[in-house]
């Protein structure tokens, strides 16, 4: 049965004064641990472009263009296409170098298609979640995360978060991200 407005009147009536004072405290955040996570991850790519560099046809790519950006989507592409002439680069009429064309590409026919997939993840975790901590971008001078807590913007009444959005960071692949956020003490 729907419980109508005035129940969700009250539930919100009810739940803002937690999200504002949760807000105001804010989400501890450990600097080391994030520093840590993030120097791991720089070493992945490091790797990564280590390794895309020494590729037969990144090789061959450099002869023929230039210098091979392997985080530029349209440098990707031509590499798909001009230098290995994969039909999997070709989706719908259009060109594209997403996660879905270079995963179906055998690593063992295209050694760079796998490698710039494990470049875009770690380069993705770093850029989204631990160089906005180390930066100083999202931590406050108290030394804490304060999230916005939007609990009417979502159609289904669930609460939303950002700056930063708190929800987002991995859970399941990648879960170790997550030890940026420090267990309050007190």
């Amino acid at each position: 049965s729907d419980p109508g407005p005035r129940s969700e009147y009250e539930r919100l009536m009810t739940l803002t004064p937690t999200l504002v004072l949760t807000q105001l405290m804010g989400v501890p955040v450990s600097l080391e641990e994030a520093q840590s996570q993030a120097s791991e991850l720089q070493k992945s790519v490091d790797r990564a472009l280590r390794l895309i560099g020494k590729c037969v046809e990144v090789d061959k790519f450099t002869r023929m263009f230039g210098s091979f950006n392997p985080t530029s989507p349209d440098h990707v592409v031509k590499l798909l296409t001009d230098i290995c002439g994969r039909p999997e680069a070709y989706k719908g009429g259009k060109t594209s170098s997403d996660e879905s064309v270079l995963s179906s590409i055998p690593k063992s026919e295209v050694p760079s298609a796998g490698l710039i997939l494990e470049l875009r993840e770690a380069d993705k975790l770093l850029s989204t979640y631990l160089r906005p901590v180390l930066e100083g971008k999202i931590v406050y001078p108290d030394g804490m995360l304060h999230t916005i807590f939007n609990a009417m913007s979502t159609v289904t009444g669930r609460l939303s978060s950002e700056g930063p959005n708190l929800q987002n960071v991995p859970k399941r692949k990648h879960k170790e991200i997550r030890r940026f956020v420090a267990a309050a003490v007190g």
